[in-house]
């Protein structure tokens, strides 16, 4: 849907995001700066380039390093859409929340496997608030697709979505309890079932680099660990 700007917008809006955690984190420039590295454009993601393919490539280093064995190319690819759509949707879900649309696909990120990956918009991409479903449209759906036909299942990658949802939800009801009510219900419309026992209906196949005889990964909302 296309963007309505609001030249009203409080200039702290980025603030008020990144106030509910560290998932939610803005950053802005301006809208005609130069994306100088380490920053990138998100769309060096989206056009079908190698770009993806070697982020998920830098992930899987990543976790070899952290795990001292090789991991497997899917395992990295699903964990590093994970930290890339929860990346995306937790600001998105947090403006939406306090009344206001970003437009993503105007997003820069830089390419940081390890922590909190920083995000940046332009203050033109920030505007009044529109359809939340638009949340999962756009580069979401694109990265989960390109994402798909690197031989990653689509279940388990729309299971990363609909977990990153619920992270994005749960984390707002911690920051603002006063919105707890608005948030759930904003989860909701996203087609997720979100509180405390949300639990996804696949795996994000972390538990897969659990080192052999060691106890096997899991996420808090796996579908695997019912303890």
């Amino acid at each position: 849907m296309p963007l309505i700007t609001n030249p009203t917008l409080p200039e702290n809006l980025d603030r008020e995001i990144t106030s509910l955690g560290i998932y939610f984190a803005l950053d802005t420039h301006q809208e005609s700066s130069a994306a100088d590295p380490p920053w990138r454009s998100l769309a060096v993601l989206l056009d079908g380039s190698d770009a993806l393919r070697s982020f998920y490539e830098q992930f899987r280093a990543t976790l070899g390093r952290a795990t001292g064995r090789p991991v497997e190319f899917r395992v990295a690819a699903s964990t590093g859409h994970l930290a890339l759509v929860a990346r995306l949707i937790c600001p998105a879900f947090g403006a939406e929340l306090l009344g206001h649309h970003l437009d993503l696909t105007q997003a820069r990120w830089q390419p940081v496997t390890e922590g909190v990956m920083p995000l940046s918009l332009p203050t033109g991409a920030i505007g009044v608030a529109g359809d939340i479903s638009a949340l999962l449209t756009g580069p979401i759906r694109t990265l989960t697709e390109l994402t798909a036909g690197m031989s990653v299942s689509s279940k388990v990658l729309w299971g990363n979505v609909s977990s990153a949802v619920n992270g994005a939800v749960m984390g707002a009801c911690r920051a603002r309890p006063d919105l707890a009510a608005r948030s759930m219900a904003l989860g909701r419309s996203l087609g997720t079932a979100p509180g405390p026992d949300f639990r996804r209906t696949s795996c994000c196949l972390i538990y897969r680099i659990a080192p052999p005889g060691d106890s096997a990964i899991f996420c808090g909302d796996c579908v695997l660990e019912r303890g």
